[in-house]
């Protein structure tokens, strides 16, 4: 029985893997205006090079939620690194738009915010938490 239940179950989720499925849940949590998603993304112990912590990037985040009648996110991971052990690095590029985005052809025909957000992240038991960012605005030719 136990050889059978072995050969069923499925291989757990690489660390990258997991990571760009949080990514995923944090697209899809933007774009239903989850703020609970997003927060229980952030560490507790986050804290940024513009002294954000993690209570003043939730007061951000839930600003821009309120103040976007519609958010629409296209987003594209360019690189996740592990420098050390339980410990990441991810650049992701983010296309918001008030309207869908339908793909990154898209992207020069319509009004867009471009930001690229490079992220730290720790893992936690099985689960990963950003507990560092840093951003800038990008330009749709680094999306592509």
């Amino acid at each position: 029985m136990t050889i059978f239940l072995a050969a069923c179950s499925s291989d757990p989720e690489s660390p990258e893997q997991q990571i760009q499925n949080l990514i995923e849940r944090l697209e899809t949590a933007a774009e239903a205006k989850d703020l609970g998603v997003l927060r229980d993304a952030l560490s507790d112990q986050y804290v940024d090079d513009r002294g954000y912590n993690k209570r003043s990037i939730v007061g951000l985040l839930r600003i821009n939620l309120l103040r976007n009648e519609s958010i629409y996110l296209l987003t594209r991971v360019k690189a996740i690194g592990f420098p050390v052990d339980d410990q990441a690095t991810a650049s992701v590029i983010v296309a918001m738009a008030g309207r869908p985005i339908a793909s990154a052809e898209q992207l020069l025909a319509i009004d867009v915010d471009m930001h690229r957000f490079d992220l730290t992240l720790e893992q936690r038991d099985d689960d990963w938490q950003i507990v560092g960012a840093q951003w800038r605005r990008a330009s749709a030719e680094e999306f592509l």
